[in-house]
């Protein structure tokens, strides 16, 4: 679970982060970067790959960041309510 909450962070913050905008731009010049790129199953996989063969405290890191979106996204913290999450036909709601 924390892998997945680390690869689930870096993958966003590589396709979308504002910061990361200019290498995005950089890294596109090339076919084969730019599908990797635009491909969230294929940059999640190769992401997947350099945090589990990498020192373990990057993706300690990153799932502890993964963790604090989700919680950020889904929890009104004015209120300390969560918001009606929606999947499909189901509704999760606090």
């Amino acid at each position: 679970i924390v892998l997945s909450l680390a690869q689930a962070q870096v993958t966003s913050l590589c396709q979308s982060a504002q910061i990361l905008q200019r290498p995005r731009q950089w890294l596109k010049k090339s076919p084969l970067l730019k599908q990797l790129i635009e491909c969230k199953v294929c940059l999640g996989f190769w992401i997947t790959l350099g945090l589990y063969f990498g020192p373990e405290i990057i993706y300690k890191i990153f799932a502890v960041s993964g963790a604090g979106y989700i919680l950020y996204k889904y929890v009104d913290c004015s209120e300390c309510h969560p918001k009606e999450i929606q999947i499909g036909d189901f509704k999760i709601s606090g």
